[in-house]
């Protein structure tokens, strides 16, 4: 049995956040047969449920709420967990390792995970006056489907991969759709030209009005109406408005009582942060990944899961370190985008297509290939996750050649 400083009792870990990265450390804990307490706080009303199917499957309709949860009440009591949700944590005594909910409870630890995931970035001074959608949440999700059920056109604002699937499922239901992007480019953050360009293409094939370089200078709600005029301007009108511009970090917890922070909540490669005892996790965390030599932070499911499991071993007392290639997926209309990447700093690209609706773009620094980004092709994502752990070979030479196989080459590495 794992005992606590104190000698003898069982160890009692806290984890506070309900979402991918808490719900993965209690359940790393228990397949890895931990005999301690656990306890997992959440604030949402619902026990821990998968976020990806918000943009994508349940918002279609196409997958029912019973199945987002990531598993049944039952498994909890049953394993030993103590789930409490619908609560937020106010407080959290460091030094006498105290947790205070807002109910008024007092719940002691040995340890502590900080899950506290990502809170949405928000339009100023335009929330209450205008009620504008965002979707970061199952309640916000229901809420949203059952707008686009029953309206006809919506103006989203951002053109990121959220605001794109969001896209792509309100084209199912027949809405008009018209997406504002600031940037140049569509997810110009996060993949090359060339993927941006196919995807701006295909959205607009489709029926979706693309503006990029857009700045909204004017947004009036009339009734259940929204006019928008962006900068040059073109007038917009739609009767749902919602905003996908990217989350922060959410780290008003561990700023309140004194833990490090930077672009996060700063972690060490096995997931401890400043304060004795305590790990995070997660989006919320900025996590050193020993392959990378640098602290990153992802805002993934993998990522939250690869944390999670880190920290879970550490609190074992089996000594792990966060060494993954990270990986990412976007799914819109019949397409899946899938990103493994080591960096995202490249010179130059080379795309190998093999057909209109399949082909993988390879990212090199300074001859390095170091990121691989693919649509309909998880084979080419699931070599690249291997090779770049390996420190990949491939360079844009071997991409040139006729009979250039990618399986064939990455033999040498697997």
């Amino acid at each position: 049995m794992i005992q606590n400083s104190n000698g003898g009792v069982a160890m009692k870990v806290c984890v506070i956040g309900g979402g991918q990265a808490g719900f993965q450390v209690c359940e790393s804990l228990v397949s890895k047969g931990f005999k301690g307490k656990l306890v997992l706080i959440g604030e949402e009303p619902f026990p821990p449920y998968q976020r990806p199917p918000l943009s994508k499957n349940y918002l279609s309709g196409k997958l029912d709420r019973d199945r987002l949860f990531l598993r049944p009440k039952e498994y909890y009591a049953d394993n030993g967990i103590e789930l409490i949700y619908g609560q937020r944590v106010d407080d959290i005594n460091l030094k006498r390792k105290q947790i205070f909910t807002s109910n008024n409870s007092c719940i002691n630890f040995d340890k502590l995970v900080l899950a506290t995931g990502a809170d949405l970035k928000k339009i100023k001074n335009l929330d209450q006056c205008l009620n504008v959608h965002y979707l970061r949440s199952l309640e916000e999700s229901s809420l949203l489907r059952e707008k686009i059920s029953k309206d006809k056109k919506i103006i989203i604002i951002g053109g990121g991969f959220i605001g794109l699937e969001i896209a792509a499922i309100c084209l199912e239901f027949g809405l008009e759709v018209s997406v504002i992007e600031q940037a140049d480019r569509l997810m110009k953050r996060a993949v090359p030209n060339n993927v941006s360009e196919f995807y701006e293409k295909y959205h607009m094939a489709r029926g979706v009005n693309i503006f990029t370089n857009a700045s909204i200078t004017e947004i009036d709600k009339v009734k259940n109406d929204y006019y928008l005029q962006l900068k040059g301007g073109k007038k917009l009108h739609g009767n749902v408005l919602l905003a996908g511009i990217g989350v922060n970090p959410n780290i008003n917890l561990a700023q309140k009582i004194g833990i490090y922070c930077e672009d996060g909540i700063k972690v060490n490669q096995n997931g401890l942060t400043s304060a004795k005892d305590v790990y995070a996790v997660g989006d919320c965390a900025n996590f050193y990944n020993v392959l990378l030599k640098s602290h990153i932070r992802p805002e993934s499911v993998q990522h939250s899961i690869d944390t999670a499991k880190v920290v879970a071993e550490n609190i074992l007392g089996n000594s792990s370190v966060y060494d993954t290639v990270p990986w990412f997926w976007s799914d819109q209309y019949d397409l899946k985008l899938q990103i493994a990447a080591i960096g995202n700093e490249f010179d130059a690209t080379k795309k190998i297509k093999y057909s209109e609706k399949s082909f993988s773009t390879f990212c090199f620094n300074s001859d390095k290939h170091i990121a691989t980004f693919s649509i309909n092709r998880p084979a080419d994502i699931f070599i690249s996750k291997k090779i770049l752990a390996k420190g990949s070979m491939l360079s844009r030479e071997d991409l040139n050649k006729k009979d250039f196989d990618f399986k064939v080459f990455a033999k040498k590495y697997l």
